[in-house]
């Protein structure tokens, strides 16, 4: 991605200069998305072939590895959950440390990238809180079942160890779909909610059936709809419908949703997510949940994790968000 951004940017900077005045939209986030456009991004999943759709994905289960490189004068450690890897830093072994758990996005069939390392790492070091970072077992191999009690085994551990109410959930894309799996599968075990969930262009209904999802497809440069409903039928368990509330949070009743922390969730115009996303904080209103939804007009699918000024901006208030009692 990072070569993504310098290679277009060369090429195009005094058009994207000129977007900056005419769509009020910064140089660098228009130059992201006119280079994706321009290079076909979205395409790189080659949805009308399902076969290979997925040999692409189906990766044996291996182990991450910390960037550290990337992150240079980090401590950090790795844990083990079961057979469910974990990256820990930014602790100081202290209980009343605030803990961000961070699920990463990617369709539920990639692995983390640098950006979500780099953008949680900004995160707790303007907040001083412990870094918890999850790298769940994908789909196909893996499914929402198997990873859900890998996480509340993790939340329950993070609970003993700090306390719910300093601990922050948050998630980027099918990440931000995964918090709110685990918040119905913190409820089901009896476990004290978090003290809030920050959701980036969370992925909440992967049945993707929103009456306004072919449009926006036109509009998102990023992620396809066909390919998107192919990774949900990778993460859904056997015999689990799309529109189960699982895994499509949108669909989850006021009693469901009963006793939720508060949520909030940062969603651009330009993604394909958009409309199911305001929906779903309608239905959180609905349901009398604590909420706020921040949108951000003409930005992209995660736009946070980017290193643009409106990316910046939303990570700066983030980082509000973390630090508030």
């Amino acid at each position: 991605m990072k070569k993504l951004i310098f290679t277009v940017a060369g090429g195009i900077f005094a058009y994207g200069t000129y977007g900056k005045y005419r769509y009020q939209q910064s140089a660098r986030s228009f130059l992201l998305e006119k280079g994706m456009r321009a290079i076909g991004y979205k395409d790189r999943i080659r949805v009308t072939d399902p076969e290979y759709f997925m040999e692409s994905f189906e990766l044996p289960p291996s182990e991450d590895k910390f960037p550290a490189g990337l992150l240079r004068g980090v401590s950090w450690r790795e844990m083990w959950v079961g057979q469910m890897q974990v990256f820990s830093w930014n602790e100081i072994g202290e209980k009343t440390q605030k803990v961000v758990v961070y699920l990463h996005g990617g369709g539920y069939v990639s692995r983390a990238s640098k950006l979500h390392y780099l953008m949680v790492n900004r995160v707790v070091k303007a907040t001083g809180a412990r870094a918890i970072f999850p790298t769940y077992g994908l789909g196909p191999q893996y499914n929402i079942s198997t990873e859900l009690l890998k996480l509340v085994t993790l939340y329950r551990e993070l609970v003993a160890e700090h306390g719910a109410k300093q601990i922050v959930l948050m998630g980027d894309s099918a990440g931000g779909g995964l918090v709110m799996s685990l918040l119905q599968g913190v409820k089901a075990a009896g476990l004290e909610m978090p003290a809030q969930a920050i959701l980036l262009s969370p992925w909440v209904n992967a049945a993707m059936d929103h009456p306004q999802a072919p449009f926006y497809d036109t509009v998102e440069p990023m992620i396809p709809l066909a390919g998107l409903l192919r990774a949900a039928k990778c993460w859904a368990a056997p015999g689990m419908a799309l529109n189960d509330p699982l895994i499509s949070p949108i669909y989850l009743s006021d009693a469901e949703l009963e006793g939720f922390p508060r949520i909030t969730s940062f969603v651009g115009l330009h993604e394909i997510f958009y409309p199911d996303i305001r929906d779903f904080h309608k239905r959180l209103n609905e349901a009398g949940i604590e909420n706020r939804l921040i949108v951000a007009p003409r930005m992209i699918h995660v736009y946070p994790v980017f290193p643009t000024p409106e990316g910046r901006e939303a990570v700066q208030q983030i980082i509000t968000l973390v630090e508030e009692k």
